[in-house]
């Protein structure tokens, strides 16, 4: 378990005590495992526009927006086929995923441990 939570880190995503966090480009969020009201993994999601951020082969993120969340903030590599969804905070929205299937996976165990979602 070590050398996962250490392969986590190192790819922006950390967990505290009374919070996660994710940090990468211009997504910056760190939602309390108290305030997460839903978690899901999905198999796929309509993004919706980019508001502000950044799209590229590898990875796209920034805030977007659509009929879903409305505005919410996303880090999303595309060429892995799940993606994890946090509702919290009363009405925010986090979408993210890892480069790997496996890491986003892991990630979304260690948030349903960690949160009440």
């Amino acid at each position: 378990m070590k050398k996962r939570t250490t392969e986590l880190k190192r790819q922006d995503v950390t967990f505290d005590g009374d919070r996660f966090s994710v940090r990468v480009g211009f997504v910056n969020a760190s939602p309390k495992y108290s305030d997460v009201e839903s978690l899901e993994l999905r198999r796929s999601i309509d993004l919706g526009i980019l508001v502000t951020g950044a799209r590229n082969d590898e990875r796209y993120a920034g805030m977007f927006e659509n009929k879903e969340f409305g505005r919410y903030q996303a880090v999303v590599h595309p060429s892995v086929p799940e993606v994890i969804v946090v509702r919290y905070d009363s009405g925010k929205t986090l979408v993210f995923n890892r480069k790997t299937l496996e890491s986003t996976e892991t990630t979304f165990d260690i948030l349903s441990l960690r949160s009440k979602g």
